[in-house]
């Protein structure tokens, strides 16, 4: 089949329309996945690419999406082309005419059940968002505090991998991953906070 006569028929019985929805949904998505990438501390160029990356072949879920829709919305199709053809006969064509009118609808019908069976998507398996741990680095800027608000640090990593922080002073923080980093600091914060809950988050995350 030509790619105009494809185009026809997508514009003749809707699926434009789905198309340009089904893909204004999986956008959405795509976003939603980037920005998740991006409170983690991630460029945005980086979390848009890691985004893509968990979520799949696009093209794959669009034609999906597709295929699960027209399922759904033939029946309605379906009325809409009887309708049509009634309304032809009330205005006087005639019994060839209206039998003419059924066999190219049935055709073009025909043809676009085919079209859609013909489609192949690949299976698509969708995994919960496992987001990459958090891992500091030297020049890392950090923002360290305590969850009643008690102390408040922006802190850098240094070149031998240390942060200075109140009471404790210097702290071994390189390669270190965040939420194990947390519980060292709240473990060593208890000498001087009976409630000791540390929160530790990149400076850059922070930023809009």
């Amino acid at each position: 089949m030509s790619r105009s006569t494809t185009t026809g028929l997508r514009r003749a019985f809707g699926l434009a329309e789905l198309e340009r929805e089904v893909r204004e949904e999986l956008a959405a998505h795509i976003d939603e996945l980037r920005d998740a990438y991006l409170a983690e501390g991630n460029t945005p160029g980086r979390a848009r690419a890691l985004a893509l990356d968990r979520f799949g072949d696009v093209e794959s879920h669009v034609i999906a999406c597709l295929e699960e829709r027209w399922k759904k919305e033939q029946p309605m199709r379906n009325t809409v082309i009887l309708l049509a053809l009634l309304l032809s006969g009330a205005l006087g064509l005639s019994y060839v005419q209206a039998r003419k009118a059924r066999a190219e609808a049935g055709a073009a019908a025909a043809l676009v059940a085919e079209t859609i069976a013909g489609l192949k998507p690949r299976e698509a398996t969708f995994t919960p968002l496992q987001p990459s741990p958090v891992i500091f680095g030297i020049g890392d800027e950090l923002i360290v505090s305590d969850a009643l608000g008690r102390l408040s640090a922006r802190v850098r990593v240094a070149a031998d991998g240390k942060v200075l922080l109140p009471e404790l002073g210097w702290v071994e923080a390189f390669g270190k991953e965040r939420a194990a980093f947390e519980a060292e600091l709240t473990e060593r914060y208890l000498e001087y906070f009976e409630d000791a809950r540390m929160l530790v988050a990149p400076a850059s995350a922070l930023v809009e």
